[in-house]
């Protein structure tokens, strides 16, 4: 992607936690919900709150920083 550019990975499907994970590890953003697909990992039916804490403890193991509230609205110009 070019200089200054923001990539923002949404994914459908069994590959989910795959492509999140290289998004997470390339600095990318990522988003869920369960609009998406509504399974975590082991493949239960999970609620949004569920996926974005999942997808969050994934990327803390990651090494990757979560944004807090202030610096993601920061992101978004809001």
């Amino acid at each position: 992607m070019p200089d200054g550019c923001v990539c923002n990975v949404s994914i459908m499907g069994e590959g989910q936690r795959d492509i999140l994970t290289a998004a997470i590890l390339n600095g990318d953003h990522v988003r869920v919900g369960t609009e998406d697909h509504p399974f975590d990992h082991h493949g239960n039916l999970v609620t949004t709150h569920e996926l974005v804490q999942e997808t969050a403890q994934m990327a803390q193991a990651l090494g990757r920083p979560l944004a807090t509230l202030r610096q993601a609205r920061r992101m978004i110009g809001l």
